[in-house]
Order: C-alpha cells, then sequence, then structure tokens
C-alpha cells in the first residue's frame, strides 16, 4: 500500500533522480537504487522534517516504499501497528490476508530485533500479489517500508525488504531496542463518571504560559492497543497503566496524548489533552477528569487549540 503525500503533508521536490536523497536533521541517506529497483518518485517536506520516495512502478509489478517520520510519541510496535490498520483498511486491499504474522526482524546496523516486518497476501486480477510492511527506528526518527510484488511469494517479499534496509545509509545513532508485536491491553481504561469539564486556570498557566516546549511524552518502554475507534484511528496505552493513552490518528507521527499533570499524592490535578505532529505540539484542552478515547477528536480542531509550540529538532550534517 502506498501512503499519499497528502497524508504525511509533504511536497514534491525536483532534485535529480539520480542524487542520493538525505535528511539532514535525521542523519538517514535514501540512495536512487533500493532493492534492486530506481527511484521513480520522491516527496519531500520543505523544512527537510520527513520524505518518501517510491522505487520501481505498479507496471513492472514491483513497488517499494520507504517514508522517514519523526519519533513524536509511542514506540516501533505502536506505529507499525498503525502502518498494518493502513493496509487492512485501504480499499484497494480488500480481501488481503496475513501470510507472514508480525513478527521482530533486526534492521541492518540498527540493533537486535529493533524492527517488525508482516505480510499479506490478496488476489489481483487472478494473480497472487504479495504485500509488506516492516518498520523500525534509527535514532529519534521511524522508517516504514511498505513493498508489494506480483513475482515473489510472502516470504520472498520478506526476505526482499529486509534485503533493501542494507541499502540505506543511516548516521551513528544509538542501536534500538529489541522489540515484539504489539498486544491488547488487559485491564481496562479507567471511566471517570459524568462528562470532563475544563480545569481550572492552574492547568492553563502550567502549560500554555512556558516559553519551551513542555514536555508532554507519555514514556513507556511498552504499549499495548486498548481500541480501534475506525479509520485508521486506535487507542494505545502503556502496558499496566489505565490513567492515560496515546490516540494515534495516522501512520506518520501524529497523535494526541492524555495524560493527567501536577500529580498530588497519586492524583492529577488536572488531565491534559495535546495534539503531537512531526512539527510542533498544540495544547487542545485542560479537563478535570480522563476524558473517554472518543473525546479528544471533536476536541482537535484549530478554536480549541489553547497554545502551540513548535519541536524542530537541530538540523545535522547530511550524511
Amino acid at each position: 500500500m502506498m501512503l499519499c503525500a497528502a497524508s504525511i503533508g509533504i511536497s514534491s521536490a525536483s532534485e535529480s533522480p539520480n542524487a542520493p536523497q538525505g535528511i539532514a536533521r535525521s542523519g538517514i541517506a535514501i540512495p536512487p537504487t533500493v532493492g534492486g529497483l530506481s527511484r521513480s518518485a520522491k516527496t519531500i517536506a520543505p523544512d527537510n522534517l520527513d520524505i518518501q520516495a517510491v522505487f520501481g512502478t505498479e507496471e513492472s509489478g514491483e513497488l517499494l516504499t520507504i517514508s522517514v517520520f519523526r519519533n513524536t510519541s509511542g514506540n516501533v510496535p505502536v506505529w507499525f501497528s498503525q502502518a498494518q490498520r493502513m493496509i487492512e483498511i485501504d480499499p484497494h486491499q480488500q480481501g488481503a490476508d496475513l501470510a507472514i504474522p508480525p513478527h521482530s526482524f533486526t534492521p541492518s546496523g540498527l540493533g537486535k530485533d529493533s524492527g517488525i516486518l508482516a505480510v499479506y497476501n490478496r488476489l489481483q486480477h487472478g494473480k497472487r500479489q504479495s504485500i509488506g510492511t516492516a518498520l523500525f527506528a534509527s535514532g529519534d526518527w521511524y522508517v516504514l517500508l511498505r513493498a508489494s510484488s506480483l513475482k515473489r511469494s510472502a516470504a520472498d517479499t520478506a526476505t526482499w525488504m529486509q534485503a533493501a534496509v542494507t541499502d540505506l545509509s543511516f548516521s551513528s545513532a544509538a542501536l534500538g531496542q529489541p522489540v515484539r508485536p504489539i498486544a491488547r491491553c488487559t485491564i481496562p481504561l479507567a471511566r471517570a463518571p459524568g462528562i470532563p469539564v475544563d480545569a481550572p486556570a492552574y492547568g492553563l498557566v502550567t502549560l500554555t504560559t512556558r516559553k519551551e516546549i513542555p514536555d508532554i511524552r507519555i514514556s513507556a518502554s511498552f504499549w499495548c492497543l486498548d481500541s480501534d475507534l475506525g479509520k485508521g484511528q486506535a487507542v494505545y496505552r502503556p502496558t499496566g497503566t489505565n490513567d492515560r493513552y496515546l490516540l494515534a490518528t495516522d501512520a506518520s507521527g501524529s497523535a494526541i496524548s492524555v495524560r493527567g499533570e501536577a500529580v498530588v499524592s497519586g492524583t492529577p490535578t488536572y488531565y491534559s489533552v495535546v495534539a503531537m505532529r512531526p512539527r510542533g505540539i498544540d495544547i487542545l484542552a485542560m479537563l478535570d477528569r480522563l476524558p473517554t478515547p472518543s473525546y479528544p477528536l471533536p476536541c482537535a480542531g484549530p478554536s480549541r487549540v489553547l497554545r502551540s509550540y513548535s519541536s524542530r529538532p537541530p538540523e545535522k550534517a547530511e550524511p
């Protein structure tokens, strides 16, 4: 499955198709040939924060797409789960069956079992098509691969994708930690009675008067899937918790974080609702209780933004 340029907020670039493409802030470079296929298209953000490169063509029967986006939140299993979800809801991929379930793999040079990969099969025009997706991290960036082939079996596509990773160049980032596919949460989310209302002014002063971006990431080594809201949106929680969550709204780093703030004797003074994207955060609400996962979506409009912060990382030399 392909991720359209609009869905990750990038515009077309006009560089030579034969030039390696480096993302200055990430230390990642994508060469003009990956997995034995030549680059056929490329889109890159004006501020060089994300990129998508396409190799091969649909007419040739083989297509490989590489997308690089910022680590805004969650972890590899969370965003791999989102990548899977986008395949499964894509109307062009109707009838795709999971041929190789999600499993850990080792991206070349980036840490043992630090990536996750899965492959689907579907019939297209009477031919068996394999559709694979894989995701891993390089430093504070995620790298997403999608592949489709009318020529390769599911197992061959999995091997092809792993070989394609070796064509990419990475900076000397810290090695990724071993990961495993995400599992369902085993305890229910806490549901406070009543409808959330705006919290006292203390919350507004705390998070909306700062000059520097506040630390609003939910920190966790392991995450679980709470619920699927449909249309590619899903709710994730740190494993073993029931009082905070991350609502992923796409497959490229956009999410809404909901968590307690200013904890006193184990009880939050208020709950923040914060939209996170590769380029910055918007503080949407300060509430007196934990909202249900469906609540933050109507709050995400511009009329609810209390304060915005830029989170663009510093420049790095291209690899």
